[in-house]
């Protein structure tokens, strides 16, 4: 027989403290989400333009006015086409569009996201 003692379970402030960080970690991914659902879109938007091969024997304003008219029917605002870096090395071009993003959580406490992988390199 067990005595009755060995039987406890978690006490009510064990409990509201993890309801508590469960709670902190919840909001913060949704308060979150939105920049990274808007890094994959970027993302997405640059690699439909490294699959265009064609690009690479026009000029760089055409590839600047392509992704101008995709950042447009994606909705992209988190970023403008001013601010992408497109270049042209050894008969490639280059596009980097590495951006940070800046989201309140709560009070003054503010999280930045920072989307430094978003290079492509379109070639032949």
């Amino acid at each position: 027989m067990r005595l009755r003692h060995h039987q406890n379970g978690a006490s009510a402030l064990a409990v509201l403290v993890i309801v508590g960080l469960f709670s902190f970690f919840l909001m913060c991914g949704m308060r979150l989400l939105p920049a990274y659902m808007d890094g994959m879109s970027v993302r997405g938007v640059l690699e439909g333009l490294a699959e265009n091969k064609a690009l690479v024997a026009q000029p760089l304003s055409e590839t600047r006015k392509r992704l101008q008219g995709s950042f447009l029917t994606n909705q992209i605002e988190v970023i403008n086409v001013k601010d992408v870096i497109i270049k042209r090395d050894k008969g490639n071009i280059i596009v980097d569009a590495s951006y940070q993003s800046r989201v309140h959580l709560f009070s003054n406490i503010d999280a930045v996201v920072v989307f430094d992988d978003l290079q492509v390199v379109i070639s032949k």
